[in-house]
């Protein structure tokens, strides 16, 4: 079935349900498998962790491959269900989201060199894998730390098609735009400030939750109400 032969319940309903599987597997990557590998600044560490977890590993590039591919969606499907509210915003928040995406997707790439340089190999044995791989792991830092601010753009054009939108509550919106805001600080203080590391938990405890109930809320709201006003 063709997108633009669907009906806006249609839509609603793969928008929301594709949020809420981007949320699983942006969990189970980010917040156990990545997290329980990756040691900032301890290359041993991180190095052995993999070695030691490496299908977790593999499960946690599997789950962020997965988390972009639906992003990708999502970004056509909301496209679709806010052009009759403004086809240019729409059109700009989508593109925007796939942006984002691109970017994020070539981050997530980077972590084939660590898989390769974790093969037993002879003529790997002369690198210092260790210290290359907690450069890599770094780097895809800071370049998703790009995409999040990316992101933050499309989540402000998000509320903003929600908060002039006759048939959403205008708290969702507020709520998105509150999360783009969450996501540019907590990007912006990662490219700018040189010891961010150090205060990068705290602030993103204090900016998960916010981010974390605007996009869920949105999520909900299309499966359970979208597209029937």
């Amino acid at each position: 079935m063709e997108f633009e032969k669907w009906n806006k319940r249609n839509i609603a309903f793969a928008s929301g349900f594709s949020l809420v599987g981007m949320a699983i597997t942006a969990g189970f990557s980010f917040g156990y498998a990545i997290n329980q590998i990756f040691v900032s600044g301890n290359a041993e560490l991180t190095f052995n962790n993999i070695i030691q977890h490496n299908l977790l590993f593999r499960l946690g590039i599997l789950g962020l491959l997965i988390t972009a591919l639906l992003d990708i969606l999502v970004s056509g499907l909301f496209y679709l269900y806010f052009k009759e509210t403004n086809r240019n915003i729409s059109l700009l928040t989508a593109l925007f989201r796939i942006c984002y995406s691109s970017v994020f997707i070539f981050a997530i790439l980077q972590f084939c060199f660590v898989l390769i340089l974790t093969k037993d190999s002879d003529y790997l044995s002369s690198l210092p894998k260790e210290k290359i791989i907690l450069f890599i792991m770094e780097g895809f830092n800071q370049i998703f730390a790009i995409c999040l601010m990316i992101f933050a753009f499309h989540l402000l054009g998000l509320g903003y098609l929600v908060l002039i939108s006759k048939e959403i509550p205008n708290i969702l919106g507020i709520l998105l735009i509150l999360a783009s805001f969450c996501y540019l600080g907590t990007s912006t203080g990662s490219l700018l400030i040189a010891d961010y590391g150090r205060y990068k938990s705290t602030i993103d405890s204090i900016v998960a939750l916010p981010s974390a109930i605007g996009e869920l809320a949105i999520a909900f709201w299309l499966i359970w109400k979208g597209g029937k006003v």
